[in-house]
């Protein structure tokens, strides 16, 4: 009912019966962001991270924050230190690549997205974004080489030949661009956009 200050009360009074259940403490944290309490949330997220060192999940919260409210060295921190085998690699080196992209540090997004792909072949986002950076860059074959590889690489062929196909599109490919839209319609015949791309290219 976002009734923030009598639910605080009611989780503190649950987290002072169960202090280590941490779904209880997390959900006090998320409540301060979300009421835009940030500096207290930092606070509690580190609280957190002295019970819980290793949790992933509350470092990453941790430097969801710190991004949001421009802290970008404290973010990049705390994203660097989230493991490879956490659900929230991926999303970590993303924000990380987004930090330094932000930040115009293009030689740093490019360098942490390749060594995201080395160490996680099977993601597509890590692809289609260093892709991206290296078309504004001013190097539209390597971004399209970047696609390619990923769709020999990742099971996510359908998002990743969507991305090569607007791609071609943006580069001046017109025939390219058909052909990969009708290769993601060979994957998946009820992918509106890939229809939607054709219908309006034409």
């Amino acid at each position: 009912e976002k009734k923030d200050h009598p639910a605080l009360k009611v989780f503190r009074k649950i987290e002072a019966l169960q202090p280590d259940d941490l779904s209880v403490s997390l959900k006090i944290a998320l409540i301060y962001y979300e009421s835009r309490r940030t500096d207290r949330a930092i606070e509690k997220f580190k609280e957190i991270l002295q019970a819980h060192p290793g949790s992933d999940r509350v470092i990453y919260y941790l430097g969801v924050i710190y991004e949001n409210v421009k802290k970008d060295e404290e973010a990049l921190g705390e994203f660097a230190k989230v493991s490879e085998d956490s659900t929230y690699f991926r999303d970590a080196q993303l924000h990380q690549a987004y930090l330094h992209h932000r930040r115009k540090e293009e030689e740093s997004t490019i360098a942490i997205l390749q060594r995201a792909i080395a160490r996680k072949p099977e993601v597509a986002a890590f692809y289609e974004y260093l892709a991206e950076i290296l078309r504004g860059r001013g190097h539209p074959e390597e971004a399209i080489q970047t696609l390619k590889t990923g769709i020999a690489r990742s099971q996510e062929r359908e998002s990743l030949t969507y991305a090569l196909g607007t791609l071609y599109d943006r580069t001046g490919h017109f025939n390219e661009s058909i052909g990969a839209m009708h290769e993601v319609l060979r994957i998946n015949p009820n992918n509106a956009n890939a229809l939607n791309y054709i219908g309006y290219s034409y």
